[in-house]
């Protein structure tokens, strides 16, 4: 019993001596909207962690396969993602970006004529490579939903 006792308040001294700080509250990663494959065996989902150097939140989506140790980073660079959601044969994933095209003189990439900006969807193969865009409004897309394979429903 003593050994337990020793033994716990060890462990409390060693907890009570690593304080956490502001930075280590700010500068977590997170995980969020999951959004698991038809066949319940890959999830995709999005991870955002603070840019300390900017000061802002940085979103980029991963992909886990069940055992397997390995997750897997779909999209990189300066802009966020958010809301992946597989397409019902788990082949393509859709997404929610304001990023811009190269070439596109700053509008959201396939849209240079809508200047609205604003976020858009996106898809990507499960597989990885480049994304392309899926929409082109110019007041942006805020939610969407897969009605089959080759449509998408925007609002």
């Amino acid at each position: 019993m003593r050994t337990v006792l020793v033994g716990l308040i060890g462990l409390w001294l060693a907890a009570a001596a690593e304080k956490w700080t502001v930075d280590d509250l700010l500068l977590q990663e997170s995980a969020s909207s999951l959004n698991w494959s038809r066949d319940g065996k890959t999830v995709v989902y999005v991870k955002s962690r603070m840019d300390k150097e900017k000061g802002e939140s940085i979103s980029h989506l991963y992909l886990k396969r069940l055992g397997e140790s390995e997750e897997i980073q779909l999209t990189r660079g300066q802009d966020s993602e958010s809301g992946p959601k597989f397409s019902p044969s788990g082949k393509k994933i859709a997404f929610l970006t304001s990023r811009k095209a190269p070439g596109a003189g700053g509008a959201p990439a396939g849209a240079a004529e809508a200047q609205g900006g604003g976020a858009q969807v996106w898809l990507l193969n499960s597989g990885g490579g480049e994304p392309w865009a899926a929409t082109k409004f110019e007041r942006g897309v805020r939610a969407f939903e897969w009605l089959d394979e080759e449509t998408l429903l925007v609002a």
